[in-house]
């Protein structure tokens, strides 16, 4: 079972909102809400209640945040997708949000965790869709980290805005997802997921 990604959702919307459209999922996204995007390993039925005391939000400061998204306002658990064990936190920023997502997955899951999540703004019927999707890798972020930053360009099958980072630390993955640094500087884009992935990532 795969839930989707908070940012995802969002991209499906039209706006962020937590929910995730991909497995266990950013900021709600077309996989992932608040924006589009989860996991696809951890939203298993199965698996374990988050621990009401690991706050997701506890792994980014607002400050760190808003240097990325000024005006943003102060972070908020969202425990919807909580008993799947999928912890996530909301910054709502002027004109849209910024998702985090943190959940349990097997090492070395981020390749089939992001592609997951592309999966919830690509267009099914659009045969080049899957090839176009850039997937970077991030070196030195945790054990392994991949991103990606895309723009919705039909003609592409790319339907939703999506910029999205998982990176992972033993078997804990997190994502961060915002539609709103998609429409901006490509490679801006990176370093801002680069930034508060590695600050996210070193609080594990």
């Amino acid at each position: 079972m795969r839930l989707p990604s908070i940012a995802i959702l969002a991209c499906c919307a039209g706006s962020l909102v937590l929910a995730a459209c991909s497995p266990k999922g950013d900021a709600v996204a077309a996989k992932p809400a608040a924006p589009a995007p989860t996991s696809t390993t951890a939203a298993a039925p199965a698996a374990a209640a988050a621990p009401a005391g690991d706050d997701p939000c506890r792994l980014l400061t607002d400050a760190e945040v808003r240097a990325v998204f000024p005006g943003a306002k102060a972070g908020v658990r969202e425990t919807s997708r909580e008993k799947y064990g999928i912890r996530a936190c909301v910054w709502a920023t002027p004109g849209s949000s910024f998702a985090l997502q943190r959940w349990t997955a097997k090492p070395g899951t981020v390749d089939t965790e992001i592609r997951g999540l592309a999966l919830g703004f690509i267009d099914p019927l659009n045969a080049a869709a899957n090839t176009s999707v850039r997937y970077d890798t991030v070196p030195g972020l945790g054990d392994q980290a991949k991103a990606l930053v895309e723009v919705q360009d039909e003609k592409r099958g790319i339907l939703a805005d999506a910029a999205i980072l998982i990176t992972q630390r033993g078997d804990q993955l997190i994502e961060l997802q915002s539609q709103a640094l998609a429409r901006g500087d490509r490679a801006a884009a990176l370093q801002a997921l680069t930034t508060l992935g590695r600050a996210a990532a070193a609080r594990l």
